[in-house]
């Protein structure tokens, strides 16, 4: 695994709901709609996807944010991406050189969204019960089967929805 782990110091009084989800400080989305944060991946690059398969998911992914109304999407990427490429061109990117885990501890978003990363897994332990994590193309993962096969085992698990 290519990506570092970092302990977040979370104890188990930091569960979800005992945990502060905010937008601008004020534990509000402040009427500004609804958001949601995309996890950037390398599913392409990682041997999960082709690239044409990669660029169907982020697609599907745009649709269903879209479908669901959301009014603001933040994107962060994968830590190691080689650019800041964006799946869509209205997308937020969140600058932070902190693990995406921190970034969702600080704030609030109606919807979690990715393909087979696992911190979809840590998602759905930090986020609130409203927030709505989603897995979108994890069936057409035919690269590194076992691997998507354990991910998606966790993912049903702990209730992520699973949209392929």
């Amino acid at each position: 695994m290519d990506v570092p782990v970092v302990d977040l110091g979370i104890t188990p009084e930091d569960t979800a709901e005992n945990m502060p989800h905010h937008v601008n400080g004020n534990g509000k989305n402040n009427g500004n709609g609804k958001t949601a944060l995309v996890i950037g991946e390398r599913l392409f690059a990682k041997g999960y996807l082709t690239e044409a398969q990669e660029r169907e998911v982020n697609q599907q992914i745009a649709d269903l944010l879209r479908a669901r109304n959301i009014t603001r999407v933040d994107f962060v990427k994968h830590p190691n991406a080689p650019t800041d490429a964006m799946p869509q061109p209205w997308y937020n990117a969140i600058a932070t050189q902190d693990p995406v885990e921190v970034h969702l501890m600080e704030h609030h978003y109606d919807i979690v969204i990715a393909s087979v990363t696992t911190a979809l897994i840590t998602a759905r332990m930090l986020c609130p019960p409203a927030t709505e994590v989603i897995s979108v193309g994890l069936e057409r993962c035919a690269g590194r089967k076992h691997t998507v096969r354990e991910v998606e085992k966790a993912l049903r698990g702990l209730g992520v929805t699973i949209v392929d």
